[in-house]
């Protein structure tokens, strides 16, 4: 009746998947979607300059200072400092609605029969949320500055550091929330992988990756896995409420 929990492997698949993201982003660009690349960039005030002064660094062996190259400030501290606050700034415009429109939408009634808890927990949310974003994007670029000045160079493996580093972050975020972020962050990862799986070197695995079949079977275990939850102890409490909420509209609550 019980499902074996693993320890830890949430915030293993976690950092995985941001070893390949952050990476593809850097060195294959063209692997990830341009949209969630240019999200990525846009939130982490980071642009495609700055991304092609560190590979011609990698590539070349010519190093630059931070300053003025990657920023305006002579601190790379003060820098990464101004950097949370302006990430902090960014992910509210985003968690504001991602926080507070779903309840509002989905399950009014618990916003008038308490709407100072609705206040209350969503803005709370939307706090641990914009500090997670703002610390993932602090480690990555105080990463970025502290190996490169460390070392007098910039080499591939910084991007391994920054995704080590700032994969940890994931903890600051709600319970609830971590394998939801997880959940999102592995078929982004999973698509840089088959991309890299192109026609003209690998046509028959090409072919297999992008076949219905292989769409229709992995659509079939996501809503097993989604209609596990539902019926494990404690399933529907530990998960996403709007998901919850959306299943029982389209299963109903017998199924």
């Amino acid at each position: 009746d019980k499902v074996p929990i693993l320890k830890g492997f949430n915030m293993i698949m976690f950092t995985i998947s941001q070893l390949i993201l952050l990476n593809a982003s850097f060195w294959k660009p063209k692997t990830i979607n341009p949209t969630l690349r240019k999200f990525m960039l846009r939130l982490g005030n980071f642009n495609e300059k700055k991304v092609k002064i560190l590979s011609d660094g990698v590539k070349t062996g010519k190093f630059v200072k931070c300053c003025p190259s990657l920023h305006s400030d002579e601190s790379c501290s003060i820098y990464n400092i101004k950097n949370f606050a302006t990430s902090f700034k960014n992910a509210s415009m985003i968690y504001l609605a991602v926080h507070f429109l779903p309840i509002l939408l989905f399950e009014p009634r618990k916003v008038f029969s308490n709407p100072n808890k609705y206040f209350k927990q969503s803005l709370r949310n939307t706090i641990i949320s914009c500090l997670f974003v703002s610390s993932y994007n602090f480690m990555v670029n105080g990463n970025i500055c502290f190996w490169r000045n460390m070392l007098k160079k910039d080499y591939w493996f910084s991007g391994i550091f920054c995704a080590l580093f700032a994969s940890l972050t994931l903890l600051i975020e709600n319970v609830k929330r971590r394998s939801e972020l997880t959940l999102y962050c592995i078929p982004r990862s999973l698509e840089i992988i088959f991309r890299l799986f192109t026609k003209q070197k690998y046509p028959k695995i090409y072919n297999f990756l992008r076949s219905k079949y292989l769409r229709v079977f992995s659509f079939q275990i996501c809503i097993a896995i989604w209609l596990t939850i539902r019926t494990i102890p404690k399933g529907k409490e530990i998960s996403n409420g709007l998901n919850m909420t959306l299943m029982k509209l389209i299963f109903g609550t017998k199924n």
